[in-house]
């Protein structure tokens, strides 16, 4: 009898490669009792023996060898956990664990994600807050060529699915919303229970069905929608890839924070930072509602930021992709003095700095330009956390970095500034004539506004014999029960900012052995250079 194709055969291509014969074909992918004579008649085949490397034989899936296979994870990150006949795994999921049938993958919040690959090389990525079921993971023959069918409660997939030539689909996605069929391409899904689903496809092409409603045929570039209860809505074309530029800045500060001009069209982001030369595998995930992402840390290293706009039906459009490299680590110390825009008034400059948690040593740059390309002081071997240099009055401009072991340079800090300028000097205060009263020997002079005084009394002009001193604020010093002899007074100003005036010429008063309180001294002022 002679076998034919009926309307409704399900049929699957197998690409004939270098040596193949039809008895070889025939053991390695049919079930016993299926010979080889069969396919030879179904194909037209002259010579058993004599393939031609590229052509194609037609097999009916019903003829294949069927074997349950597995998934393997290959990536993950943040919360995700597996069941088995509704209970938690025995064994948390690393890379390498092996899912089948029957279990059911779940995340938690952003970042979550788990990539599964098939043992014919379909990688599905697993989104965050997401559950799905493998309902059947069926190998056919001995091609590698697995028949898929999941099922999507919530959240979403990212699917790239090997192509398996013109033959039947067998890669399925079931949502409670949307059916979806295909042979090889890569496509998204995304869940929201009874409330609906959305698919976009980036290649290939998908069969998208809810009910009895026919089928939707969603091409590369399209999406489509379905409502919980109806039918799929006619495919719509998805947003052109935003434009961003070819690299992002170095980030070396946090939050991290990456922006790309607005796309029209979209009411909001979705933004993926992967690691690199990856397409399945996110770090850092998120919406955002304008054209910018912001999270609050990442390891250094080398990523890929992938961000596509999001339409007024909810479908995520093209990606658009860029290399990204952060590096933030070690963080630089915090400048504590001189302030940012400080000043600092005499020659000697104190630089102070907090410690830097992780680094062994801080690098220092000084210069006269905020570009600091061509720093006056350069060092690195700085393992305190001050720096006292002589530096000539003007404008300067510095900032640090820590350094970890093995010379593992951070980020420079911001670059700050201060003035240097030569130390003021106050005016010496003006002397009085001193008088004699009921508290003493009481000594005056002019006052100048906001300033402090510091005094000196001596019974030598060389004031090498101090009988008293001390700062004050008002103009006058008092010497209570002064005993006789010859007295000494010089007087200096402190400023409002600190900052301590020369002292003035000694004035000289002499106190008489025998001294009524109430009578008027006899002064011999005399003026002393010092």
């Amino acid at each position: 009898m002679r076998d034919r194709f009926g309307p409704a055969c399900a049929v699957w291509t197998y690409q004939v490669a270098r040596g193949d014969t039809l008895i070889a074909i025939s053991h390695e992918l049919l079930q016993p009792g299926i010979g080889w004579q069969r396919v030879q008649r179904l194909n037209h085949v002259a010579d058993p023996y004599r393939l031609l490397p590229g052509t194609t034989l037609r097999l009916p899936v019903a003829w294949l060898r069927t074997e349950a296979t597995v998934a393997e994870v290959v990536y993950q990150v943040g919360q995700v956990r597996a069941e088995r006949a509704g209970a938690p795994l025995a064994e948390p999921l690393t890379v390498g664990t092996q899912l089948r049938p029957g279990d059911s993958v779940l995340t938690g919040a952003p970042p979550s994600a788990l990539t599964l690959r098939l043992v014919d090389g379909t990688r599905v990525l697993n989104e965050p807050d997401i559950k799905v079921t493998i309902e059947q993971l069926l190998l056919r023959g001995r091609s590698g060529v697995v028949d898929t069918r999941l099922k999507l409660d919530q959240g979403g997939t990212d699917s790239r699915v090997v192509p398996a030539g013109a033959g039947p689909q067998r890669f399925r996605i079931d949502t409670p919303a949307m059916n979806l069929g295909v042979r090889g391409t890569q496509f998204r899904v995304r869940s929201a229970g009874d409330a609906g689903s959305h698919v976009e496809v980036l290649e290939g092409s998908v069969a998208a069905g809810a009910g009895s409603a026919a089928e939707q045929r969603v091409d590369a570039g399209f999406g489509a929608v379905a409502r919980g209860g109806q039918a799929v809505q006619s495919p719509r074309r998805l947003l052109e890839p935003p434009a961003l530029a070819a690299s992002q800045p170095r980030i070396e500060r946090f939050p991290l924070r990456l922006q790309w001009p607005p796309l029209d069209g979209a009411t909001a982001y979705r933004a993926q930072v992967l690691m690199p030369d990856t397409v399945d595998q996110p770090v850092l995930d998120g919406r955002f509602e304008q054209a910018a992402a912001t999270w609050t840390e990442v390891a250094d290293g080398r990523y890929t930021l992938r961000v596509r706009g999001i339409d007024t039906d909810g479908l995520e459009g093209r990606d658009a992709t860029a290399p990204v490299v952060v590096k933030a680590r070690p963080e630089p110390p915090f400048a504590n003095e001189p302030q940012a825009d400080g000043t600092v008034y005499g020659e000697r400059v104190l630089l102070r700095w907090a410690r830097a948690p992780g680094a062994e040593r801080v690098r220092l740059q000084l210069g006269p330009s905020s570009e600091l390309e061509q720093p006056q002081l350069d060092r690195s071997d700085l393992k305190d956390t001050q720096l006292e240099l002589e530096l000539p009055p003007g404008d300067y401009h510095w900032r640090l970095a820590a350094i970890a072991p093995g010379d593992d340079q951070g980020p420079w800090s911001d670059t700050l500034a201060f003035s240097v300028k030569p130390k003021p000097s106050p005016s010496s205060p003006q002397l009085e004539p001193p008088a004699i009263g009921e508290r003493g020997l009481v000594f005056r002079w002019r006052a100048s506004a906001g300033a402090r005084y510091h005094y000196q009394v001596a019974r030598d002009a060389a004031f090498a014999d101090i009988v008293a001193q001390g700062p004050v604020l008002k103009p006058e010093a008092v010497i209570p029960d002064p005993k006789p002899g010859v007295y000494y007074l010089r007087v200096r100003t402190i400023d409002a900012n600190g900052f301590e005036g020369p002292y003035g010429d000694a004035q000289q008063v002499e106190v008489p052995q025998r001294f009524n309180w109430w009578w008027l001294l006899l002064l011999v002022p005399l003026v002393l250079s010092l």
